[in-house]
């Protein structure tokens, strides 16, 4: 899983700085880009936070960090079909609606 890569796509998608995740869920930069790059794995309270935040619940926020390596190569292709899918249903969607 690569929770930084979801923080990533969201805060593009929200226009939204790293600056400014640190200050909504009250920690240091230095502290999310450790979480960004996946070095560091958020508690469940952290990351409660940064999907509220990036106004998405939790379970989105996990969705959308799973890796195409995270699978066994034999539900790659369904991954690939789903997350185009979910991009498209969720992410596209959220941003028209705002």
């Amino acid at each position: 899983m690569k929770i930084g890569k979801a923080i990533k796509l969201l805060l593009d998608q929200r226009k939204m700085s790293q600056k400014d995740l640190a200050e909504k869920i009250g920690k240091s930069e230095t502290s999310l880009s450790q979480i960004m790059q996946d070095k560091a794995q958020p508690r469940k309270d952290t990351l409660e936070a940064i999907a509220t935040a990036l106004g998405v619940n939790t379970k989105m926020l996990l969705m959308l960090s799973v890796d195409r390596e995270d699978l066994p190569e034999n539900k790659r292709d369904h991954y690939e079909i789903l997350t185009k899918i979910i991009n498209h249903i969720f992410l596209e969607n959220q941003h028209e609606t705002k």
